[in-house]
């Protein structure tokens, strides 16, 4: 495949009071078997971490894949602007194997070869998007917005995936602001209980969508429709000769779609951060390209929890490092407010762990701090010399990690959109405890390696969404994953593709 080569992440734009001692912890996975297409429905780790001594972090080194959400809207951007892709350093998480599926039904060719995702939609002929499978990933609901750049029409069903929050619709989360954002750009929806079909006749000259339309509050960045309508305008920008987007939510997955965009589209784009515009020129699209996905700062986040909770120095490997670092602003800012120290080596970044850290209390909106990362640092802060406080108001109600970290004998409470966390160290618990999305999963797992037994996490299988290979990740600073009675703990729906 000949490719053209992208600027690298840029948008296109102008103008425990002690250090935590380690016995062997396990984790296993129960009722494996042979996968079908709608499996697995529950898994189950046990975490035991092996004996390590606190050192520097010399001698370890973890790999981050490419970010998750990130590659889901350039697979769809790529399918809208009918683009041959390879895309690289995919990260092997549930959204890859089903989105590919999805495609090869739809008469896509979809292979993963030497690593890389090879995606040709010029073969594409069906609207529908599989019912089944679609249930099983959230990131299936950006496929309409493809679909309807590409095809004028889409017949969809609902998409899966964590469910944080609520929506009043078949899927588990909200779904009403990306059907807002087509009647924008003049599509005709009809929305029935478990089923949305779409039609679109017309080009439009000009669109503009402010994105504060979707903010939970007049007057700041809160609710979890920013994001959403963000990437939603940016997709189906090719169906108006001019888009406007006010406002817009400025994160790692919105600036590589821009990327990908500026490459392929025929597109002028002028963005400075708040404000985008992306106007049609008559320069031809290219056909084919070759996109690198920068590393998922949601798995660096992670890393940089189970170091400090461990009282470990690590090395980081990350794709796109500047890129990545742009995003983690709020984040890197955050670690060193508490006393962790980040120092950059090229493309990698080393991590000096301190114990304890520094107590803080922090908001989450969608101008800061990731509500991805709420999970993880709640129980980073078990770490601090005092109570600490998170207020998240992107995900109201994301709480999902808190019982877990009660029945590991931290005391930690949530009173309305907060949550408070006091200082100490998690204890073995003799039964599981239970992680209820991607992030409250991981952030469990690395309170169960720190709770020096072996315990039993549920809910693997929300890692699975978001975690190309956790157990690498853990095998870096000293720990062991095992599956029960010798079954694969790889992705269960890699024989897909």
């Amino acid at each position: 495949m000949a490719c053209r080569n992208l600027q690298r992440g840029r948008s296109p734009r102008r103008g425990r009071v002690q250090s935590l001692l380690m016995k062997r912890v396990w984790v296993m996975v129960k009722g494996m078997g042979e996968m079908a297409v709608n499996s697995p429905d529950e898994r189950t780790i046990i975490i035991e971490p092996t004996f390590v001594e606190r050192t520097s972090p010399a001698g370890r080194i973890v790999s981050i894949a490419g970010y998750k959400h990130a590659m889901v809207q350039v697979i769809s951007a790529a399918v809208a602007n009918n683009v041959r892709i390879a895309i690289r350093n995919i990260p092997l998480v549930d959204d890859l194997y089903i989105m590919g599926a999805l495609l090869r039904k739809s008469g896509a060719d979809v292979a993963i070869e030497h690593g890389d995702l090879m995606v040709d939609p010029r073969t594409m002929n069906d609207a529908t998007i599989d019912a089944e499978l679609s249930s099983r990933i959230h990131g299936s609901l950006y496929l309409t917005l493809a679909y309807l750049v590409r095809f004028r029409r889409f017949n969809y069903h609902a998409a899966g995936g964590c469910a944080i929050g609520v929506a009043d619709t078949a899927s588990l989360r909200p779904e009403e602001h990306i059907w807002s954002v087509m009647r924008a750009f003049g599509a005709r929806l009809e929305i029935g209980s478990d089923h949305v079909s779409a039609t679109i006749e017309q080009r439009l000259d000009e669109v503009v969508i402010d994105i504060k339309t979707y903010w939970g509050d007049a007057d700041k960045p809160v609710g979890p429709l920013v994001s959403g309508a963000t990437k939603a305008a940016l997709l189906l920008s090719p169906l108006a000769r001019r888009t406007t987007i006010v406002n817009r939510y400025n994160n790692l997955d919105v600036s590589q779609l821009l990327s990908f965009l500026g490459a392929v589209s025929g597109f002028d784009i002028v963005d400075d951060g708040s404000t985008c515009t992306l106007a049609v020129e008559k320069a031809a699209r290219i056909e084919e390209l070759c996109f690198e996905l920068a590393s998922c700062p949601s798995e660096f986040m992670t890393v940089v929890v189970l170091s400090v909770l461990t009282g470990q120095g690590v090395r980081i490997k990350l794709a796109q490092v500047d890129v990545v670092f742009r995003s983690l602003k709020p984040e890197l800012d955050l670690l060193g407010q508490v006393g962790v120290r980040v120092e950059r080596a090229g493309d990698v970044v080393l991590v000096h762990a301190p114990y304890p850290i520094r107590p803080v209390d922090l908001v989450i909106d969608n101008d800061g701090i990731m509500s991805d990362h709420h999970p993880l640092l709640a129980v980073m802060l078990l770490a601090a010399t005092g109570q600490s406080s998170i207020t998240d108001l992107v995900w109201r109600g994301r709480h999902g990690y808190v019982q877990g970290l009660s029945d590991l004998g931290c005391d930690v409470r949530v009173k309305n959109d907060t949550v408070f966390i006091k200082p100490g160290a998690p204890r073995p618990s003799k039964t599981p405890v239970r992680g209820e999305d991607t992030r409250a999963a991981a952030a469990l797992a690395v309170a169960l390696a720190a709770s020096a037994r072996s315990g039993i996490l549920e809910g693997y299988q929300h890692i699975c969404r978001g975690y190309s290979n956790i157990t690498d990740m853990f095998d870096a600073l000293g720990f062991s994953i095992k599956p029960l009675g010798g079954h694969d703990i790889g992705n269960a729906y890699r024989g897909l593709l």
